[in-house]
């Protein structure tokens, strides 16, 4: 059982050699790892053994975060694109409408159509247009009438 220990376990002398050799960098890769994992579980202390447990937890989570940071960028290259996208997207729609709009307005300013029918029979361009104006005026004075009486339902409210 002694002769079983020896080999499942290092001694603190061979872990503390085993610390420097990582400390001159002369250990591989899986050697580095083997180590790491033999410093989680030995209970051996010193200056020596605890300081490369510290190297070793740093470089664990620098290689973490060198890991997750191109994740992480990609994921917010991915939003900085979509935003982009959007935005492009709400700019074109936007420039469109204004366009479309405009040009509508110039083109239908200029050949102004009114067709107006009274009782089945259609009525002359000047007369439609004077039926127009006259049922604008009427619209006008139906929204003066309804601010009027807000107004005073307004007062009423404010007397209570």
């Amino acid at each position: 059982m002694d002769k079983m220990e020896k080999e499942k376990y290092l001694s603190k002398e061979e872990t503390e050699q085993l610390c420097a050799l990582y400390l001159e960098c002369m250990l591989t890769r899986l050697e580095e790892t083997e180590l790491q994992y033999v410093l989680e579980i030995l209970p051996y202390r010193s200056t020596l053994i605890d300081e490369v447990r510290t190297l070793m937890s740093i470089a664990l989570t620098s290689e973490i975060e060198r890991k997750s940071t191109p994740r992480s960028m990609m994921r917010e290259h991915k939003k900085k694109a979509k935003c982009r996208i959007f935005l492009i997207a709400a700019s074109i729609t936007l420039l469109l409408s204004l366009g479309i709009s405009t040009i509508i307005h110039y083109t239908r300013q200029e050949d102004c159509y009114c067709q107006v029918f009274t009782n089945g029979k259609q009525v002359s361009k000047d007369k439609a247009l004077i039926i127009a104006e006259g049922e604008l005026e009427r619209i006008d004075r139906f929204f003066e009438n309804m601010k009027t009486i807000e107004s005073e339902q307004q007062k009423k409210m404010d007397s209570f």
